[in-house]
């Protein structure tokens, strides 16, 4: 057989090719009613009972292929041929059982071959089902094909993958080629781009668009099939063209083209259609037969989505056109998140997130307002802050005064409402700081709470540790609920300095008086904690155990690792020093014997010295 040429596009009409991999119901009868309601679409469906004919008739499948056939679709029979790997014959006999049992049209050669050396393979094939009475072929490289191959079947499907294949990856055969020899399947696609659809369409002789994904991408109909269809129908209105869309003050206008074919009908109308996210939408407005609209129901900054179809005097709205967006311009929403990071008695900070929406213009400042009447009145202390950091820093505050804030956004066109408003009065500091030394490496400390919290309950307290007496502050705490501490894994006989701030719903306090005490002079190491054998296998015993709360007041520097086979009556050094400490440690004690009780005991090791062994325990390979 012979191919199809062609000097440039063809006109001819696109149909759909749905791989109708599902057994006879609900979704073939979605596909009759879609050629029903657009008869002049082409539309073939491969129906596969059982990766082929199947070894016994369905009398399920007989019915639905007469359905299938009375409302005008096309229907081929599934074989697959390895490549041109499976023996011609093997192919044959399925034909024949699809010409013995079920009445398709034709045939379609999946898994085909694409390279030099099998047209012969396809072309014989292809002849025998056209003497068997089936009256259209399709191949099914899944894949791009070599001109060889064109007229080895009536169609090959040169795409078959995840989304749309690309316009340079089809237009290339049209040189050459009728768009009639080729077809495209693709999946994966949840929402259909009708404009895409129709160029795509311009390439092709058959497509087909689904929603549904791997590993069987045609197990299922996709919910838009019906658009699909009406995509290709050229008896109706083809899709208004190049939708544009611009953002105003207040407004979105659009504007775009008439269809190129209005379906032998004039166009006596558009339809809007308008979304928050794209590729979505519902009919927003309907209007005359215009070709522009301004949008004046929107919400400065929110991205808008829009899309046109066309009405004409049919029942049916036009495919829609291509997406466009706008973000119309407003003043902003008030910024938000205002909130107090820093209070002291002399400054007080605020600080706050931008708004959620800017008014779809940049944010170039903010209006910073105090009240000291508990927002009665409010002054201005900042007309325009710089848009970042987000940070202003209050000072020269008067003692006992509650100071309010709020803060509003400012773009181009105009200033925001202000924000939430946010409180501050400073709270007391702790008294009564305490520090009692307890060993070389721990010191306690106690406070007293505030008398007073101004109206706000103490959740926490801050604490911090110098080493310099004082000069510079380290935090060890950022927040525990009790008015006492214990700090741990200090130095031998070195001073450390405390201070300690009261936190509430307000802010921090300032911090109380300081308080010292000096860590006693280091021992030896508390033993390790925690230690714990597992056994591994016949001749492995892995052991792990803790850092000890009480390093003696200098770092351990290694562990000492002792094993007994008598019950712990007499013990042996394993390991005299494993070189390394950290929180938590391991050990692997290998070669050893099986069935055989172990017993364990790890000592810590520091500058002094070495600790008192752990606690003991055993285990049996």
């Amino acid at each position: 057989m012979t191919s199809t040429q062609a000097a440039g596009l063809s006109t001819s009409p696109t149909g759909l090719i749905i791989s109708l991999y599902t057994y006879p119901g609900t979704t073939w009868d979605q596909v009759a009613a879609a050629k029903k309601a657009h008869p002049s679409v082409p539309i073939i469906a491969i129906i596969n009972p059982a990766s082929g004919p199947g070894t016994s008739i369905d009398t399920k499948y007989v019915t639905g292929i007469q359905e299938l056939k009375s409302a005008g679709v096309i229907v081929l029979g599934y074989v697959y041929t390895s490549y041109a790997s499976r023996n011609m014959s093997s192919v044959i006999d399925d034909i024949d059982t699809y010409k013995k049992w079920y009445p398709v049209d034709g045939i379609k050669f999946d898994q085909m071959a694409n390279t030099p050396g099998f047209e012969s393979y396809y072309s014989n094939l292809t002849a025998y089902a056209k003497s068997q009475g089936f009256t259209f072929t399709v191949g099914n490289p899944g894949t791009d094909t070599i001109p060889s191959y064109i007229g080895t079947v009536d169609n090959m499907i040169i795409y078959e993958g995840p989304g749309l294949p690309t316009i340079p990856s089809l237009a290339g055969w049209h040189t050459s080629y009728d768009k009639s020899n080729f077809s495209a399947e693709s999946f994966g696609i949840s929402t259909l781009d009708e404009a895409a659809e129709f160029t795509e369409s311009q390439y092709l002789g058959y497509m087909y668009i689904t929603n549904d994904i791997l590993p069987n991408p045609y197990d299922s109909i996709p919910p838009y099939l019906s658009t699909e269809v009406a995509v290709l129908d050229t008896s109706s209105t083809t899709a208004p063209r190049n939708l544009q869309a611009t953002s105003g003050i207040g407004n979105a206008t659009l504007v775009w083209q008439a269809p190129l074919s209005n379906g032998g009908s004039t166009i006596t109308g558009y339809q809007i259609y308008r979304s928050t996210s794209s590729g979505t939408g519902t009919i927003y407005a309907s209007i005359g037969n215009l070709t522009s609209f301004t949008d004046t129901l929107v919400t400065g900054g929110t991205k808008y989505f829009y899309k046109v179809s066309a009405l004409n005097g049919t029942a049916y709205a036009s495919p829609r056109s291509n997406e466009a967006s706008a973000i119309p311009l407003s003043v902003s929403q008030p910024p938000t998140g205002l909130a107090t990071p820093y209070v002291s008695p002399s400054q007080i900070s605020i600080s706050w997130q931008a708004p959620l929406n800017d008014g779809g213009s940049p944010i170039t400042g903010y209006k910073i307002e105090r009240s000291i009447d508990g927002g009665t009145t409010w002054n201005t202390i900042a007309p325009n802050v710089a848009p970042s950091p987000r940070w202003y820093s209050d000072y020269h505050l008067l003692a006992s005064t509650t100071y309010t804030y709020r803060v509003s956004a400012i773009n181009s066109i105009g200033t925001s409402s202000p924000s939430s408003t946010v409180s501050v009065t400073v709270s007391q500091p702790p008294t009564g700081l305490k520090a009692t030394t307890v060993s070389p490496s721990q010191i306690n400390l106690s406070c007293i709470a505030p008398t007073s919290n101004d109206g706000s309950a103490i959740t926490g307290y801050k604490i911090e540790r110098s080493t310099d007496g004082g000069t510079t502050w380290n935090t060890i705490v950022a927040s525990t609920l009790h008015s006492w501490y214990s700090d741990y894994f200090l130095s031998a006989s070195t001073t450390y300095t405390y201070r300690v701030s009261a936190i509430n719903a307000i802010g921090t306090s300032l911090p109380s008086s300081t308080a010292s005490a000096t860590t006693s002079p280091a021992t030896v190491s508390d033993p390790p904690r925690y230690l714990t054998p597992t056994v591994v296998s016949p001749s492995q015993i892995n052991l792990s155990w803790w850092k000890p709360v009480n390093s003696g007041g200098s770092a351990i520097t290694g562990y000492q690792i002792e094993r007994s086979t008598d019950g712990g009556t007499t013990w042996n050094t394993i390991v005299a020093n494993t070189g390394s400490a950290g929180y938590i440690n391991y050990y692997s004690n290998i070669g050893l014997l099986p069935s055989t009780t172990y017993t364990y005991q790890v000592s810590a090791i520091n500058a002094i010295g070495t600790s008192s062994p752990s606690g003991t325990v055993s285990a049996t390979t």
